[in-house]
């Protein structure tokens, strides 16, 4: 490239070297030689071209000039220009490959790399170059471009390798529900997870898919009729770096089976009764008005076991009350109720009876007509007491008086 430059001549003994612009010496000397030996000239301007100097040989005590020049030619070889190069990133430690791309022109360029603009210790002398495993984030390095001569490029062209920060695991938040009471239906979970601000979240079906489900919503809502496990990965957008995935469970509860064992209860007339219901180890019994549960729990069971519902008002009619079981733990209700009746029974007439008389001491029959489907019971009150009797008539004891 453009520069000064410095040529030399050497003189023999007794003589002297002079320098001139060209070979017949038709102007004035560039410099006149004051030794003999090495004779050096040194141009007063930088030179962009190809340049010929002659030296002429002169003897010192006459000033005689030898006949012939001797032509000394500074070549300005082409610098190249700079090299082109594109920055690399990577996440997490580890190295990067740089690539850098020589000029076309002149052939046969060749590319150094460096670790600053200005030292000259290089790293490599290939197109690429793998940097050290690093955990800096971003370190610059220096490609240059080199002809075959040596010439090198006025400037060296800076690459980045950037070493972008893998971002943490979000953290996830399950979710759980009881199955459906149809076998096979499905339910909705919602899984969902939080990573860093101005991350998107991704989710995939296991620990190596590499197909999102979702590649920007927090949440992710799936139909499921069994328990699934998803995977949340926290991604920045900008870098293009993962976390590593967490886990976020979308389970499905199984439902209890449902009560086999319960006891109806029965009362003459409108009345309050007490009904009873089973439960299996670790879940109790809810009490409802309707099999399909379409209301809230009459009454809602605290224990394994027994568990009673007590009505609290009469009721008059024959009445099903339907017993669920529920797992303790987590409120899931079998899937079928039972069928728990009062029955409330009519009460009948009071039957058709008409006293008898006797003379003196001595046993009476009584006599009473029942209505039609009941039967007679005898009793020495009014309320209360052990029936004497079952039969449509009845033999007093021996009396003394009027009873």
């Amino acid at each position: 490239g453009a520069d000064t430059a410095t040529v030399k001549a050497t003189a023999t003994t007794g003589n002297t070297i002079d320098w001139y612009t060209d070979s017949l010496r038709t102007t004035a000397p560039l410099q006149l030689g004051a030794a003999t030996g090495v004779n050096s000239y040194t141009s007063g301007s930088i030179i962009n071209t190809t340049t010929t100097y002659w030296a002429v040989q002169r003897i010192v005590l006459t000033g005689c000039l030898s006949a012939i020049s001797k032509a000394v030619t500074v070549i300005i070889n082409q610098v190249p220009d700079m090299p082109t190069v594109t920055d690399y990133a990577r996440c997490g430690n580890g190295s990067i490959k740089l690539s850098a791309t020589a000029p076309a022109t002149p052939s046969g360029n060749t590319i150094t790399w460096y670790a600053n603009s200005t030292i000259t210790s290089t790293l490599s002398t290939t197109a690429t170059y793998t940097t050290p495993t690093t955990s800096s984030l971003t370190t610059t390095y220096y490609a240059e471009a080199k002809t075959s001569l040596g010439c090198a490029s006025t400037s060296r062209t800076a690459a980045v390798a950037i070493v972008n920060a893998i971002p943490t695991a979000p953290t996830t938040y399950s979710d759980s529900i009881c199955a459906a009471r149809t076998t096979g239906q499905s339910v909705s979970l919602t899984v969902s997870a939080v990573g860093d601000d101005n991350n998107y979240i991704k989710w995939y079906a296991s620990t190596t898919a590499t197909a999102a489900l979702d590649s920007i919503n927090n949440s992710l809502t799936k139909s499921l009729t069994a328990t699934t496990t998803y995977y949340a990965a926290d991604y920045n957008p900008v870098t293009g770096c993962i976390s590593s995935r967490a886990t976020a469970l979308a389970k499905v509860l199984a439902l209890p089976t449902p009560v086999t064992t319960a006891t109806n209860a029965a009362k003459c007339g409108a009345d309050v009764a007490s009904i009873t219901a089973t439960a299996t180890t670790g879940n109790t019994i809810n009490w409802y008005a309707d099999s399909l549960r379409t209301g809230s729990p009459l009454s809602s069971g605290i224990a394994t076991g027994v568990n009673t519902y007590t009505l609290t008002t009469p009721i008059s009619a024959t009445t099903t009350y339907w017993a669920a079981q529920r797992v303790l733990q987590n409120g899931c209700l079998s899937a079928a109720s039972k069928a728990v009746v009062v029955v409330i029974n009519a009460i009948p007439s009071a039957p058709v009876a008409r006293d008898s008389a006797r003379c003196g001491s001595g046993v009476v029959t009584l006599i009473a007509t029942p209505a039609a489907g009941t039967t007679v019971a005898w009793y020495a009150a009014a309320t209360g007491g052990t029936s004497l009797a079952t039969t449509a008539s009845y033999s007093s004891p021996t009396l003394t008086a009027t009873t």
